[in-house]
């Protein structure tokens, strides 16, 4: 029989890396929460309106990236799954190769966009003006901290990661104090650097290390796979972020400003179920490339959607007692986010409760895939489209619209993976 210190080392060794991942993304989602609030109480409602809306430009530029990011992400664990290192390594090159050429072009086409579109932001023209170039930066940042976290897949670097994600959750929470002594630029500035901090980091400690390659075919071949990917998920972006663009429209940018502030509830939620899920997402990838084993997959599927249920369940109760005391004492020209913030933990749980679906990408059921991110993206649009028509407060409707949305996107989610790992093929 063996000793409690050596059972206790075996399991220690075997759950290390999930634990401290998923230990990460909880410090990760706190820090979110602490930044949000530090904003709340020094940039008015209007000025997080301007924000939001320039980094809007940040969310939709992902497109010039074609989807080469996305295939990545499903082509390289299930060559390192195969044994294939060598052509693993290859089509990183290729992607990092392409990755430098669209962040030139997201500055280029940006820049262009800028000059020609005109958005009456209530604000000086040269304040504006001197934020875009910024915004811009931040765009090409993100291009190649989206390349550098797809090369993320074994069990020592996600190991790596965590230590990353624990970094730039210090660094976050420390560049706090920009935000204290110069407001709304400090915001500006906090961002940058955090932004660019982790991409140096991740460049740092990156676990494929290649030079700059280019293998035309291997681009083709990871584009043809991810850009079907990419294009689902876009329009799960563009559903995601259509509720700022609702505001824009039906509101004024203090509601923007307002619902923002009440978002970061939302976007704490997502850290923490989107760090999981990039954990989860090349594990079921890597499990299907060896094994071609769908029901193996389902168990993993069924056990983290009712563990993140869970969990989340017992937070959203917690926040729902929590948040009023805390935004009346101390924020209160954001009183009018408390029921938006409500709402929208609440859709935080049904959305970070669905990663599961990521089974469907691991097994290519691409009509399954295209179900569930065309249904869910056209419910979400029609829910807050149909609410905001409705009722008067334009903030709240939005945010029971986001609600509905991902209440359905759960249950599609559930029933489509359920569906395809139960079946001989992908439908």
């Amino acid at each position: 029989m063996k000793a409690l210190p050596t059972i206790i080392k075996q399991n220690f060794t075997a759950y290390r890396t999930p634990l401290l991942f998923t230990s990460a993304s909880m410090i990760r989602a706190v820090a979110t929460i602490a930044v949000g609030a530090v904003i709340a109480k020094f940039v008015l409602p209007e000025q997080l309106g301007v924000f939001t809306t320039l980094m809007l430009f940040v969310t939709y530029a992902n497109f010039l990236q074609l989807g080469a990011v996305s295939g990545l992400n499903l082509e390289l664990p299930l060559e390192i799954g195969r044994g294939n290192m060598e052509k693993a390594k290859r089509i990183a090159g290729t992607i990092q190769s392409f990755t430098l050429v669209s962040c030139i072009a997201v500055i280029v086409v940006g820049s262009f966009l800028f000059s020609i579109i005109k958005v009456d932001f209530n604000t000086s023209e040269e304040y504006v003006r001197f934020l875009i170039p910024i915004v811009l930066v931040m765009a090409s940042l993100t291009f190649y901290q989206n390349y550098l976290l797809a090369t993320f897949r074994s069990n020592s670097s996600f190991l790596k990661l965590s230590v990353i994600q624990l970094a730039e959750a210090v660094f976050n929470l420390l560049s706090i104090v920009l935000v204290v002594y110069f407001a709304f630029e400090g915001l500006i500035l906090k961002t940058l650097l955090v932004m660019l901090f982790y991409v140096i980091i991740l460049h740092v400690a990156r676990p494929i290390k290649v030079a700059f390659f280019w293998d035309k075919s291997l681009l083709k071949q990871v584009i043809k796979v991810g850009f079907p990917i990419f294009i689902l998920s876009y329009i799960e972006v563009f559903a995601v972020s259509a509720d700022k663009l609702f505001l824009l429209n039906y509101s004024t940018l203090r509601d923007v400003g307002i619902y923002s502030f009440a978002a970061y509830s939302l976007t704490a939620f997502s850290i923490f179920s989107s760090s999981v899920a990039s954990y989860f997402y090349p594990k079921l990838t890597y499990n299907y490339g060896k094994n071609k084993n769908r029901l193996v997959l389902w168990g993993y599927v069924k056990k983290i959607t009712i563990l993140l249920l869970i969990m989340q369940s017992v937070l959203f109760i917690i926040c729902y007692f929590v948040v009023p005391v805390v935004i009346t004492k101390f924020f209160l020209q954001y009183v009018d986010s408390i029921p938006i913030i409500h709402l929208l933990i609440l859709a935080g749980v049904m959305k970070g409760s669905v990663i599961g679906v990521n089974v469907l990408w691991s097994m290519k059921a691409w009509k399954s895939m295209v179900l569930y991110q065309v249904g869910t993206a056209a419910v979400l649009l029609f829910c807050i489209f149909t609410l905001v028509n409705i009722y008067e407060n334009k903030s709240i409707a939005v945010a029971a619209g986001v609600l509905l949305g991902n209440i359905f996107g759960l249950v599609l989610g559930i029933y489509l993976s359920y569906k395809e790992t139960h079946c001989e093929k992908p439908l």
